[in-house]
């Protein structure tokens, strides 16, 4: 993992491997929003990244055995919002 430091403060990396589809749009979640993903609904935009590249092309990869062509990104973000930590309540 890298890091780059900003002003004094570190900032990790966090990566994600696109289509060419959306090449020209890296920060996009439409791709996330066709469907809807883990903690996205269907026409809600998310952007998942990973903290690693290995994680990243699993996730990119998922059940399909043949890799195909795709862009990987690396983004330094100063705040991520994340579900991670949060319980989401049923109503």
């Amino acid at each position: 993992m890298i890091d780059v430091i900003l002003d004094g403060r570190r900032f990790p990396a966090f990566y994600r491997i696109i289509v060419p589809a959306f090449a020209s749009t890296p920060l996009s979640g439409m791709g996330a929003a066709r469907q809807g993903g883990r903690f996205n609904r269907p026409r809600q935009e998310a952007l998942y990244l990973s903290a690693d590249e290995v994680t990243a092309l699993a996730e990119y990869k998922q059940d399909n055995p043949w890799l195909q062509p795709g862009t990987i990104c690396t983004f330094f973000a100063k705040e991520l919002r994340s579900l991670k930590n949060r319980c989401i309540r049923a109503k």
